[in-house]
């Protein structure tokens, strides 16, 4: 795909998006009908769980508002992201966890997914909660004067209308270069998922160019598919 084709930015429906998997992705597009896919050609490489290495399952399962595509990520949780956005340009991609759209305004739009190998005991809220108290932990320690609002938040869409709770950090700062930045980025860790991941989604801009209207259609166009427990707790 070529990353300079632009979309009109009334039209919420996405047109091109790449997800963390290997051959294809469940279609945003096709919310009333969990089980349409979009062949994509990915070269995104699988980031599944260690523990979802070793078998695949032959089937995709269904439950509830709960779907779990094979196809995508061998079934772990794995973002589906906006491959073409207007003034947006996808970065080069250094690892294959993670995905990346900078703006002509110098904003950074940027969804990771790792595989999670912590304590089989722990719960998905204290582990969402450290995920985001090590990030806060690592920004203050790279700016000066960061102020940090963070609470559970419904913003993270699944399949069709569902939602998704995360952890959602706002923070404001002053950067290494001595410039006023703002950033807003959604945790979630399942720990205690059949495949365990920790996945991340951060906007970061000058704070000066953070745009609301663009962050809310960058939202509509995301999506974190394959996931088992959408509650926290």
């Amino acid at each position: 795909m070529n990353a300079q084709h632009r979309r009109n930015r009334s039209t919420p429906a996405l047109l091109a998006s790449l997800a963390f998997a290997a051959l294809a992705l469940t279609a945003c597009s096709a919310e009333s009908d969990p089980e349409a896919t979009v062949p994509v050609l990915s070269t995104m490489r699988n980031t599944q769980s260690a523990s979802g290495t070793t078998e695949t399952q032959s089937s995709n399962r269904t439950s509830g508002d709960t779907y779990i595509d094979q196809t995508l990520n061998g079934g772990a949780p794995a973002w589906n992201f906006p491959l073409v956005f207007e003034n947006w340009t996808m970065a080069p991609r250094n690892d294959a966890t993670t995905l990346r759209l900078d703006s002509d305004a110098g904003c950074s739009y940027t969804a990771t997914q790792n595989p999670w190998t912590g304590d089989p005991k722990a719960n998905d809220r204290d582990e969402t909660q450290r995920q985001a108290d090590e990030w806060k932990a690592k920004l203050a320690a790279e700016t000066t004067d960061p102020v940090f609002t963070v609470a559970d938040s419904s913003d993270v869409r699944g399949i069709g209308d569902s939602t998704v709770t995360t952890l959602r950090a706002d923070a404001t700062y002053t950067g290494a270069d001595a410039k006023p930045g703002r950033s807003t980025t959604w945790f979630r860790t399942f720990a205690t998922g059949t495949k365990p991941m920790t996945m991340t989604l951060e906007y970061t801009c000058p704070a000066e160019a953070y745009n609301e209207e663009d962050l809310n259609q960058l939202l509509e166009n995301t999506r974190l598919m394959n996931v088992e427990h959408p509650s926290l707790d």
